[in-house]
């Protein structure tokens, strides 16, 4: 099965790369038209540490977008989440969980439409070793990379196809394996028609040991754990990581994300062989997947 996502062609916006540039680098005095989020600003990415890191697993995701407030409410609304306001910067929990920050942007132009996009964030061992990678397989270092004092060592790259991420050696080490509760983050994917280049690119930088590939899919893998997918995509399509959101019944959340101001792109059961997967955006226009998942093996769990 190949999935048609040449509808899904938005960019990530040069005012989404620019928030996050800045995050990174930590400039002062910006403008009142940027985010002021610097690197004192970002969190740690986990509340109690485990001095264990995780390679190739994604371990934060951050949502850029023009309106945190009216973000809050829609993810609050609709998987019950909370917030800390961290100076400039706020936190997500999922219960009793840290698991995402939010990063107020430019709203853009007047009389274009708001953006947003969720950029997560990829442990590395080594975040110089792995930029090294990048730049030797025709990817690109946006920012970085450079030590924030609570985060931890970063780098937000580009991929050779545009698709960016940020990679990360944390702080007090990565959150540790587990089921993910409902809620929380199960998954992310990219979706490349370059699915070799992708697949050679992604090994190489978050130095999976495995790699499992069928006609329309591949799966990285680390530590005996899926980590991370590269869906293959047809046509005309913006190359980009994706992340799902574990949840019981996808359908069941659909009248309440157009309520919420969101879309419905692709309903369970509208893609052949997968009953329990929805993709949405958020009320600003973030991409996500919603996911029901059982885990019948506890060793190739996300």
């Amino acid at each position: 099965m190949t999935i048609r996502l040449s509808r899904f062609k938005t960019p990530l916006t040069a005012s989404l790369l620019l928030v996050a540039s800045l995050a990174l680098n930590g400039c002062s005095g910006l403008p009142a038209t940027t985010s002021k989020s610097g690197p004192d600003s970002l969190t740690a990415i986990t509340d109690t540490p485990t001095n264990i890191h995780h390679p190739g697993k994604f371990v934060w995701h951050d949502l850029l977008t023009p309106d945190a407030a009216a973000s809050q409410n829609f993810y609050a609304e609709l998987f019950g989440w909370t917030f800390t306001t961290r100076g400039q910067y706020i936190e997500i929990h999922n219960g009793n969980r840290k698991i995402g920050g939010i990063a107020q942007v430019s709203p853009g132009k007047k009389g274009s439409r708001p953006g947003a996009s969720w950029l997560a964030s990829l442990s590395v061992a080594d975040v110089d070793a792995a930029i090294r990678e990048v730049t030797s397989r025709h990817g690109k270092v946006i920012n970085g990379p450079l030590d924030m004092p609570m985060r931890g060592r970063g780098a937000l790259i580009s991929d050779p196809h545009g698709a960016h991420l940020v990679l990360l050696y944390a702080l007090g080490g990565d959150p540790e394996d587990r089921e993910p509760a409902m809620g929380d983050w199960l998954w992310n994917e990219i979706w490349t028609n370059a699915p070799d280049e992708t697949i050679a690119f992604y090994q190489a930088v978050g130095d999976y040991s495995e790699v499992r590939k069928n006609e329309d899919y591949a799966i990285l893998i680390n530590e005996g754990k899926w980590r991370a997918g590269i869906r293959f995509a047809d046509g005309d399509v913006t190359i980009r990581w994706v992340p799902a959101i574990r949840v019981a019944d996808p359908g069941a959340l659909l009248s309440r994300v157009e309520a919420l101001g969101g879309t419905v792109w692709v309903r369970p059961g509208e893609l052949p062989g997968n009953p329990g997967t929805a993709l949405i955006s958020d009320n600003m226009g973030a991409l996500l997947i919603l996911q029901q998942w059982t885990f019948s093996n506890i060793e190739e769990g996300h």
